[in-house]
């Protein structure tokens, strides 16, 4: 017996699509913040997919990009004020963090609604990881 082969990427593709166009019609346009510190080759090609994906969707991405690491207060109150923002649907912080941002408690200062990544405690979301 053959079994049938599943395009998972075409299936999350399809259903993101699908949620996007319910939002819409909510007139809800979703928005989300890629945070990049630092600036290798690997990390720029990450963030150009997400950018990439995004525009497929009819997401925004705010793509802030920082080349020196910044003070831990100054980085979590970025941290907190776009998450703050009510246009903001999610914050997401490329890794690896530089040594002297990384902390159990760093994703704190982002509400589990818009911690998209699922590294903080009792979140919805699985981590892509996890998910993969």
């Amino acid at each position: 017996m053959k079994v049938p082969v599943i395009d998972i990427t075409r299936f999350i593709k399809d259903d993101l699509t699908q949620q996007v166009l319910e939002l819409k019609k909510k007139d809800i346009k979703l928005k989300l913040v890629n945070i990049l510190i630092g600036e290798t080759p690997e990390q720029l090609a990450y963030v150009k997919m997400k950018q990439k994906l995004a525009r497929e969707f009819g997401i925004e991405m705010e793509f802030i990009h920082m080349k020196e690491p910044p003070a831990f207060l100054q980085f979590a109150n970025l941290l907190k004020d776009k998450s703050q923002d009510p246009l903001v649907h999610g914050v997401v912080m490329e890794q690896p963090l530089p040594s002297s941002l990384q902390s159990d408690t760093i994703y704190n200062f982002i509400p589990l609604t818009k911690e998209l990544e699922g590294r903080r405690k009792k979140t919805e979301f699985l981590p892509p990881v996890g998910m993969a």
